[in-house]
């Protein structure tokens, strides 16, 4: 709606087109989808038919990947803002231990969001997958209702991947990609489990931070409800994590990537203060196809410059498990 002062005339022709596009983005967005803009913008890329590239790689990973025969495409990205129901963000007087399981689901939908706009990207690019994915994540904090996920990669593109197949992600950088491409194994997709579990402190808890009538508060002692509850969340975060790589038949995964913050809520006066927890655990990595054998490559050189004089080491990826030789007048740390 315009302003005020804007009612005595009709909106312009460009108000139209800006406002239908708004529209349209917002259809798209509910549906899953990538904005208008953004798809506007990767087919005008795609018209042009330059060689002309962008990427997020270092220039050691820009080559590397080049080395392996790996196009890079485009910085692609996918974000998610999403809202936490109210009854799921407050829990108002009547605390209790357990998973906070709105906002636990709302973090997994803005996550998947965000990731799969990014593979739409990739795809409308033609790419076989992006790699280099970083996450920035809000943290999801007690009472407040929106939680955020934004993803960004390199898509690239990569000869003998075939041409109908979903683009994976990975969030590997550019050199250990190289090492997993070279030495035969696949990226299946980037995998993630998150818990945010609420622990109300309990009497026992109370008493032996506190201490009462003499007793706890005055020596040193686990606080066994603090540990159980953060392995719960830790072991609810990795069996999600662990159903992903079911749902997508990965034989495995590497780069696992584990974060957690924990944040104390403090209720009560000054005469009687209490303090709970909140514990966000995350949990990260790329799944794999473990089943191609390892092939044999070309020995990798590394010269040490740490030391002086002159150290360099060959890595030797023969057989099934690989050997490492070295040679050179100075031992590697």
């Amino acid at each position: 709606m315009p302003p005020w002062w804007q009612f005595w005339r009709g909106p312009t022709e460009e108000e139209l087109r800006n406002e239908e596009l708004q529209r349209q983005s917002i259809l798209a967005l509910e549906s899953g989808d990538i904005p208008v803009t953004a798809k506007e913008r990767i087919r005008l890329e795609l018209a042009k038919g330059s060689k002309f590239f962008s990427s997020d790689l270092t220039v050691r990973e820009f080559l590397l990947t080049k080395e392996a025969g790996i196009e890079p495409i485009a910085q692609v990205m996918g974000t998610a803002f999403y809202n936490v129901s109210f009854w799921g963000s407050y829990m108002g007087p009547m605390r209790s231990t357990g998973e906070l399981e709105k906002i636990t689901h709302a973090q997994t939908e803005a996550r998947k969001l965000a990731l799969n706009r990014m593979k739409l990207e990739a795809k409308l690019l033609g790419a076989s997958g992006v790699i280099g994915v970083r996450l920035q994540v809000k943290e999801a904090q007690y009472a407040q209702r929106m939680t955020e996920f934004t993803a960004y990669g390199t898509a690239v593109r990569i000869p003998s991947y075939p041409p109908e197949a979903e683009p994976f992600t990975s969030d590997l950088n550019g050199q250990d990609f190289w090492q997993l491409f070279k030495a035969g194994y696949r990226p299946k997709g980037v995998v993630m489990g998150l818990c945010s579990y609420y622990l109300n402190t309990n009497w026992r808890s109370f008493v032996q931070q506190y201490g009462f009538l003499g007793l706890g508060g005055f020596k040193n002692q686990e606080i066994e409800q603090y540990t159980n509850g953060f392995y719960e969340a830790r072991n609810r975060a990795i069996n999600r994590m662990t159903q992903e790589m079911y749902e997508i038949q990965a034989d495995g995964m590497v780069g696992m990537n584990i974060t957690h913050n924990i944040d104390e809520i403090r209720y009560g006066d000054s005469s009687n203060s209490q303090v709970d927890l909140l514990i966000n655990f995350t949990a990260l990595g790329t799944a794999v196809d473990a089943t191609t054998k390892m092939e044999r490559t070309s020995p990798l050189w590394c010269i040490d410059l740490r030391k002086e004089g002159k150290a360099s080491c060959t890595f030797d990826f023969g057989g099934d498990f690989g050997e490492v030789q070295y040679t050179g007048d100075n031992g590697i740390d």
